[in-house]
């Protein structure tokens, strides 16, 4: 996606910010974190969205909560969640930002299995993220143990099948 399209979301003015604000509220819970959490419609991303009537299309929720409490979201500017929680409709918990911005601090330090995604241990991926070396070398030790397995026992692929 490209910069001006991410920027281009609908722009939110305080008079429809209020108007939803309670239907937000009627679908928050509040977090051990301080976070308020959205209960009702996620996007894709996992950011809560709401609308206005069928008309208007989708609203991210965080975005209306920022508008209602702090006032409009500059042009150029993005929120950034300072707590890392995309359900989060916290104003407390938000942060007006560039994009490059948002981008480099939620760049991800770590893979699913805690390994760092630094150095050496950060290998570029096809769609242009990046993955884990040693969970990749993990994968990899079984993906050949299990064929070294069937060469030791020397079965033929027809025999592991109940072909022969």
């Amino acid at each position: 996606m490209s910069e001006d399209a991410y920027l281009a979301c609908k722009p939110i003015d305080a008079t429809t910010a209020a108007v939803l604000m309670t239907k937000i509220r009627a679908s928050v819970v509040e977090a051990d974190s301080g976070c308020l959490e959205w209960t009702g419609a996620l996007n894709k991303k996992g950011y809560g969205i709401t609308w206005l009537s069928k008309s208007s299309g989708n609203l991210r929720v965080h975005r209306v909560a920022y508008v209602a409490a702090k006032g409009e979201i500059p042009r150029g500017l993005v929120i950034d969640h300072l707590c890392r929680n995309r359900r989060c409709c916290n104003p407390e918990h938000m942060e007006v930002v560039t994009l490059s911005e948002n981008s480099r601090r939620s760049a991800q330090t770590f893979c699913r299995r805690g390994h760092p995604l630094t150095g050496r241990n950060a290998v570029p991926d096809p769609r242009g993220g990046r993955s884990c070396r040693e969970c990749r070398n993990i994968a990899a030790r079984k993906k050949w143990a299990e064929g070294a397995h069937l060469r030791r026992a020397a079965i033929s692929p027809q025999e592991q099948w109940g072909m022969k």
